[in-house]
């Protein structure tokens, strides 16, 4: 049986591959920030996603630098967390992103 990842083009598996190497090579507290990107909260008008790839486009950087832009800059809307093994994002209350 194939899995999900064999029936990606071999394009898709290798942006897939060089996502996950890139990620590997953050150190773990950058690891661990990353984990918590969710890419769906809303700042005024976009997405975290549609934000993320306006900071690839415009100034040139990768999608785990715009992602880490973003989440270090406080911009992020949502904190996730594991309860009873179960991941929630739960929209943070101090105002970042605002």
């Amino acid at each position: 049986a194939e899995s999900e990842f064999d029936l990606r083009s071999d394009e898709e598996r290798e942006r897939i591959r060089a996502h996950e190497a890139a990620v590997s090579a953050l150190s773990p507290e950058k690891r661990t920030l990353v984990g918590k990107w969710c890419g769906q909260c809303r700042w005024k008008t976009s997405s975290c996603d549609r934000r993320a790839r306006y900071l690839e486009t415009q100034y040139g950087t990768g999608a785990i630098e715009a992602k880490l832009s973003l989440l270090e800059g406080g911009y992020c809307r949502l904190e996730v967390v594991f309860e009873n093994g179960v991941e929630m994002k739960i929209a943070a209350e101090d105002g970042a992103g605002a």
